[in-house]
């Protein structure tokens, strides 16, 4: 099945292409500093192989960025958060839900 606009997508699709792989809007190097709290990885843009927007980050950004998870678990089993919360509460409902994401990409590439 194709979209019914694919030829009229192709070129802002490209143009998408280009500015994500700058890197400009989001980070494309794992091993750089890690961003802030208000940046986004290629994993949430790209939560699993077959999201539409997977196509705009090579395997070297994906695997870089799935090395970089891995080791952000800590030795509860969860996944912390990077922004200011709220409270104590806030911390561990955003922590479950930080974990559980991370443990979906995760399995979604073939790493849990």
């Amino acid at each position: 099945m194709t979209e019914p606009d694919a030829d009229r997508a192709r070129e802002p699709l490209a143009r998408i292409a280009r500015i994500v792989a700058s890197g400009k809007v989001v980070p494309v190097d794992p091993g750089a500093a890690k961003p802030g709290p208000d940046t986004h990885t290629p994993l949430d843009f790209a939560p699993h192989p077959e999201h539409p927007l997977r196509r705009f980050f090579d395997a070297a950004t994906i695997d870089g960025f799935l090395e970089r998870l891995v080791p952000e678990q800590q030795a509860d089993g969860g996944w912390p958060i990077d922004w200011p919360a709220a409270g104590e509460t806030a911390v561990l409902e955003w922590r479950a839900i930080r974990t559980l994401e991370a443990l979906e990409v995760l399995r979604a590439y073939g790493r849990a």
